[in-house]
């Protein structure tokens, strides 16, 4: 996932990067940068002014936006140093800029004292709001209602917000009433009357939920819990529980929406272990501001209140719009419209083809600082973190072709990524967690040489991803891949969303040596003891991180689901819900990673790939199987209005075949790891063909597909939402051979 530690400036050796007069540090300098790495920004600027400035390899994990007039070179370089948690030293006519340790402490030192803060707040919300009356006006407003969610929500207050601060991306700590050496107890007077009340009111619950259930026609959500694999009715305690774990996660945003962020889960278990009780709560103090407010019937605030204000801005400098490049103007008009598609132009994807000459960040990104430093005569030092190219791009810029200086310059001090600093007519914007953007930064060479591959081979192949993903972060992690993904390699996009093809799944294979290749693919237990120990790291940190998904050996021999991968999707936000103690990683694996062994199987089958110009923004972020389309059809047929693809122009595609890779990693009798990788071969000479007019053998697949979904909890749902389902239907018929 890349380097992942700051080195010491001492260990590195110190590269010149431009040699020129001998500086007085007294020297005006007016420059200007277009966003690219820290380490070619500033051997422009040493050539460009004659200055000999020296930096270390550190320099190549960030990128730099500069504008800059007639300012003293002092200033100019101190900034830049700074911007970069390093510091600058001047010494014979040279400068030398170098991390500077003691302030990269500090730096995160502030981060984590930030989050002990946020937590703090979280708490004092939530201890505000156990204790708010109920608005019988307002039943849904709180997520605090049950007595499951009130349980997890005492014991919430109960945690040391140190444990919440330093808890590292993807972590999790594990309390329980009986803990194992894998877990942390969590016992006392208080916790005991947590859930003698939790015991009392769950049952009172369940049984009041099943008188006003009687009578009902309980069909749509029978359907529901079916189609998801997920209980959803309701279980009573039938004695007191034999042990309950709190967990304490920090995760990405339900589907990969790439926001890190702290939840906490409550399991209490019967004394067979299943799961009789499972919530969760997200952390955010902004979350439980908001119910507050409205559980004392206060407006909510409208979040789009300060944009309207800055769009009402008398200031004559917040009213002129940000001047967008020729590429920042592709790339915002290639965003995905009503219909739900979206242009992928030659022209876009002649910028996007070489990230190293095209920075992902000078997209809009550099515009808008550079009209924010023209308009606003401000001088501009900005190390920007890759995400903001999603957050310029569109989550926080807004609609980047109408954007105003003012209304970006408050959307820009705003973002919870960013510290942004004013004074004394310099701009300077920095990551809010330095060491993070670092630590997640894509290395813009490899992302180059991935879509290189791609261009060439006509598709994306396992070995060339899986190799990319041992050298780079998730694209979730790093959300400034996201276009690069969707527009060159969108399968592999959608995988890293449902789990069908996680990143840590990617980096394990990549890791694999070719003989524990061999050996798989010829059907041979693989035991752990025989892995790497680089392979060995990764698959404990897919087996105790926050996005393990561990399931029962029942589930895990089952024939494999060929649901579409939309239902995968759906399940992701949904969230998963547990049935019983050996889907918790430190219940199942008490003693850590034990030794256990992988298996593999293969199989192979044919996928659609759209090819036109413009496409549609579901249908292009996967390779489509038979039962994909068979479930796009069948969802036009129930519901005309449905709109996922046919539209358009954007029905072109090609037939590629696609291998499956299916591992198992037995990590107890009972339980274990499900994971899937895909190879998609296209072949060049492949023929373009419409999705309206499939092949004839592809057509037979999908209806196929049709008639089994008919038969499954996904058929009831179409029948009970009122649409068929026939087999044929959707297309033009067979099609051509």
């Amino acid at each position: 996932m890349g380097m992942r530690l700051s080195l010491a400036c001492g260990v590195l050796p110190l590269l010149a990067v431009a040699v020129g007069a001998t500086s007085k540090q007294d020297q005006k300098v007016t420059f200007t940068s277009e966003a690219r790495p820290a380490n070619e920004v500033i051997a422009d600027l040493a050539a460009k002014t004659g200055l000999k400035i020296e930096t270390t390899d550190d320099a190549k994990k960030h990128v730099l936006i500069v504008s800059v007039t007639d300012v003293p070179e002092k200033d100019l370089i101190e900034r830049i140093a700074k911007a970069m948690s390093s510091s600058a030293t001047f010494d014979n006519g040279t400068w030398t800029i170098a991390p500077d340790e003691p302030l990269r402490k500090k730096e995160q030192a502030d981060v984590v004292a930030g989050r002990i803060k946020s937590f703090r707040q979280t708490q004092e919300e939530v201890r505000k709001l156990l204790s708010a009356k109920p608005d019988p006006g307002l039943p849904l407003i709180t997520p605090l209602g049950s007595a499951d969610s009130k349980a997890l929500a005492n014991l919430v207050l109960m945690i040391n917000p140190i444990d919440v601060g330093t808890l590292s991306p993807g972590g999790r700590i594990v309390f329980s009433t009986s803990p194992n050496r894998m877990q942390r107890p969590m016992r006392g007077p208080q916790v005991a009357e947590i859930f003698q009340t939790l015991f009392s009111e769950h049952n009172a619950e369940v049984d009041e939920q099943a008188k006003s259930e009687q009578g009902g026609d309980a069909g749509m959500a029978d359907a529901f819990g079916g189609l998801l694999g997920k209980r959803l009715k309701p279980r009573k305690f039938e004695e007191v529980p034999s042990k309950a774990v709190l967990v304490l996660e920090s995760k990405s945003g339900r589907a990969g929406l790439g926001l890190q962020s702290e939840v906490a889960d409550l399991k209490v278990y019967d004394a067979k272990g299943q799961v009789v009780v499972m919530s969760e709560l997200n952390l955010s103090p902004e979350y439980f501001k908001v119910l507050n407010q409205a559980a004392e019937g206060k407006k909510p605030v409208d979040p789009e209140a300060a944009q309207e204000k800055a769009k009402k801005s008398e200031d004559p400098t917040d009213t002129p719009k940000v001047e967008l490049s020729k590429r920042s103007q592709a790339f915002v008009a290639s965003a995905a419209s009503e219909d739900l598609n979206f242009n992928v132009t030659p022209e876009l994807k002649g910028f996007m083809e070489d990230p190293v000459k095209y920075d992902p960040l000078s997209f809009v990104t550099t515009d808008v600082l550079f009209a924010i430093a023209k308009v606003k005569n401000l001088d501009v030092v900005a190390n920007m973190p890759d995400n903001a190219l999603m957050e310029s791009g569109g989550f926080i810029f807004g609609d980047s072709k109408d954007l105003t200086v003012g209304l970006a310059m408050q959307q820009l001090t705003s973002s919870d990524a960013l510290t942004v600093t004013n004074e004394g007519g310099w701009l300077t914007v920095v990551p809010k967690d330095p060491a993070d953007a670092r630590n997640v930064r894509q290395d813009r060479a490899e992302l180059k040489t991935l879509i290189s591959g791609i261009e060439k081979n006509g598709s994306l192949s396992l070995e060339a991803l899986a190799n990319f993903a041992s050298k780079s972060p998730a694209p979730m992690e790093n959300l400034s891949t996201l276009p690069y993904f969707l527009v060159f390699a969108p399968s592999a996009f959608i995988g890293s969303i449902n789990g069908q093809m996680d990143w840590d799944m990617l980096r394990f294979y990549a890791s694999l040596e070719p003989p524990v290749r061999r050996n798989l693919r010829d059907g041979q237990r693989v035991p752990f003891s025989s892995l790497s120990g680089r392979a060995r790291n990764i698959l404990t940190e897919m087996s105790f991180g926050a996005n393990a998904n561990i399931v029962a050996a029942e589930d895990l021999t089952k024939p494999k689901d060929d649901s579409p991968w939309f239902l995968s999707v759906l399940g992701a936000m949904a969230g998963g819900q547990e049935q019983s103690y050996i889907q918790e990683p430190t219940e199942v694996m008490p003693n850590g990673l034990p030794n256990g062994y992988i298996e593999m199987s293969t199989s192979t089958g044919p996928v659609l790939q759209q090819t036109s110009q413009q496409r549609n923004i579901f249908l292009s972020m996967t390779a489509m199987t038979p039962q994909d389309f068979a479930f796009i059809e069948m969802a036009k047929e129930a519901a005309p209005g449905f709109n996922l693809g046919f539209v358009g122009g954007a029905d072109a595609a090609k037939i590629a075949q696609r291998e499956t890779l299916d591992f198992h990693f037995w990590l107890s009798d009972a339980a274990g790891l499900d994971k899937s990788l895909f190879d998609d071969h296209l072949d060049p000479n492949a023929k373009e063909i419409s999705m309206t007019n499939l092949p004839a053998d592809f057509r037979a697949l999908v209806d196929k597909a049709k008639e089994k979904i008919k038969n499954s909890p996904l058929g009831k749902l179409f029948q009970q939402g009122g649409g068929g389902g026939g087999a044929g239907g959707g297309g033009d018929g067979g099609g051509a051979g």
